[in-house]
């Protein structure tokens, strides 16, 4: 979910490469509700500066218990905010080069694996 398409791209792009099966990256939140009710994904990467209800949207992810990697342009911006805490498993800062977005989605499914281990 990356609201700047040649990011978008290219991160589709990496992840495909690295052997991770991305879908159709979206610009808007309501897109990405749709594609994440239909393909329920293990794992949403997410730009915080997404246009509609970002908040409505992470709950649907709390819910659907999928792992969040959050992408900012700025390390102390909206990012980091109390709102965005809860339910971010991993965080980017852009730019990115291709092995941090790899770790970043390695540390993003670490996380969201000990969470759920910890709440069972």
């Amino acid at each position: 979910m990356e609201h700047e398409g040649i990011v978008a791209v290219h991160l589709c792009r990496i992840l495909d490469e690295a052997g991770y099966r991305p879908l159709e990256p979206v610009g808007t939140v309501e897109r990405a509700i749709e594609s994440t009710t239909r393909h329920q994904p293990a794992l949403v990467v997410m730009d915080v500066h997404m246009a509609g209800d970002t908040l409505a949207f992470m709950a649907l992810l709390r819910r659907l218990d999928v792992a969040v990697l959050l992408l900012t342009s700025s390390p102390h911006g909206r990012a980091h905010e109390p709102r965005w805490r809860e339910g971010v498993a991993a965080r980017l800062s852009k730019p990115f080069l291709e092995h941090e977005l790899l770790a970043a989605v390695s540390t993003a499914f670490e996380a969201a694996s000990a969470e759920r281990r910890s709440a069972s």
